[in-house]
């Protein structure tokens, strides 16, 4: 157990906090899921960090991690969904990517192959935190974003997201074709 690892698991374990935190009934609960979701996003900068500086790059890491952001991003996505601040279509493409991504790195596994992230998913990932940390804004006790706002970071997002899967598709389609590398 590396320390880079430790830190993708307080990521982890800080998704349900973020979903008990959204849905309570309390004056600042906005602002406190902004903040849990700000406080576990930047831990995916940090294991990276670590993981790379001290020389703890590990396969568990490599698979962790993007699970990790998957179910942030996720559960955020879902909550957003929940109480009408953001549309189930921008929010299906997102997740759909996700889980095609995490089946196509499974099966990369399956075949001895580890996929770790490239330079799309980081983008990626950097978008939807923003645009996910942008929703959260309009949230309970914070100023309320416009509809249209939401509309377009919502579809901003889904578009981003979904280029980069296209993107992770074609670089691993080598997996399809029989070839091992990646």
């Amino acid at each position: 157990m590396t320390a880079a690892n430790v830190v993708t698991y307080m990521r982890i374990a800080l998704v349900p906090v973020l979903v008990v935190v959204f849905r309570l009934d309390w004056q600042y609960a906005g602002t406190a899921a902004l903040a849990v979701f700000v406080i576990a996003s930047a831990t995916d900068g940090l294991d990276g960090f670590l993981a790379r500086r001290y020389g703890q790059v590990t396969t568990l890491g490599k698979l962790i991690d993007p699970l990790a952001d998957k179910l942030l991003i996720t559960a955020a996505i879902l909550l957003l969904v929940e109480n009408g601040t953001m549309d189930i279509w921008p929010a299906l493409i997102v997740i759909t990517r996700e889980f095609a991504v995490t089946t196509l790195r499974a099966v990369a596994a399956s075949e001895g192959v580890v996929i770790g992230a490239d330079g799309a998913g980081k983008v990626k990932m950097v978008v939807q935190i923003v645009c996910v940390s942008a929703l959260l804004l309009g949230q309970k006790d914070m100023a309320p974003v416009p509809p249209e706002v939401r509309l377009i970071v919502a579809w901003f997002m889904a578009l981003v997201t979904l280029g980069s899967g296209i993107v992770y598709i074609y670089n691993s389609r080598k997996l399809f074709t029989g070839g091992k590398k990646v």
